[in-house]
């Protein structure tokens, strides 16, 4: 964080929810350029590996690897003093994709869907998020498009729904499902019954788009993936990518 222009947010959402912390500018070239480094390490200790197949991209972001940003009022009235445009934005994922893609030449880096801010206008949130889609789509072979918070619950279809479904078949697609079923199967779509709440959320997740075609992949949380009960679920689900 040496040099590098910064700013004190409330963490959005997940773990820590509330707490302030400061966040760099995702323009910042300073930090850019060393988050960059820290990816060529991570290279080198893992990319020759067979098993590593993706890795999502981050780096103009907040709190997770989802391409969001703190967006309350008092944080636009930040990110205003600081400078921020969506061009700078757009900008910055432009050299994050750009490095990913020669830094991990043998995998795919995904993106994690989400608004961009509302600045100068409401608009913008969706033009930005289409524009930085369309910069990786220039990476057809290693670009993986991905949305967030799958569940079988949720009935209103998001933006990333609709990009992940439209975009698959000509792009590698995904969703990673909300929250754990064994831990919250009432948020996955069946209270007090993981395993279905499970399957029905891979089942919504594989529902194929109007050319018939349907996701490469789906990430669920560790704790179903190690539950002895969810392993005929797990079974289940990888079966209908067999079947592609």
């Amino acid at each position: 964080m040496k040099g590098v222009q910064s700013g004190t947010f409330a963490i959005p959402y997940g773990p820590g929810n509330g707490t302030l912390l400061p966040l760099p500018v995702p323009w910042d070239q300073t930090y850019l350029s060393r988050w960059f480094t820290f990816l060529n390490v991570i290279a080198d200790r893992y990319a020759s590996k067979t098993s590593f197949r993706k890795i999502a991209a981050a780096g103009p972001t907040c709190v997770s690897a989802e391409m969001s940003l703190p967006e309350s009022p008092n944080d636009i009235v930040q990110w205003k003093k600081f400078g921020y445009t969506s061009q700078k934005y757009i900008d910055a994922w432009k050299q994050t994709f750009s490095a990913y893609s020669s830094t991990f030449p043998h995998q795919y880096f995904s993106l994690a869907l989400h608004p961009g801010l509302p600045i100068p206008d409401r608009s913008q949130k969706t033009y930005v998020r289409a524009q930085i889609v369309s910069l990786g789509l220039q990476y057809p072979n290693q670009f993986a498009l991905q949305a967030d918070g799958l569940n079988s619950e949720r009935s209103r279809e998001t933006y990333g729904d609709r990009a992940v479904r439209d975009h698959s078949g000509q792009v590698t697609t995904g969703y990673m499902m909300s929250t754990s079923a064994m831990q919250r199967s009432q948020h996955m779509g069946a209270e007090d019954n993981p395993p279905l709440a499970l399957r029905k959320s891979i089942d919504k997740g594989m529902l194929p788009n109007s050319a018939g075609q349907h996701v490469n992949y789906l990430e669920i949380y560790e704790p179903d993936v190690v539950a002895e009960e969810m392993q005929p679920v797990l079974r289940y689900g990888a079966s209908l990518f067999e079947k592609q």
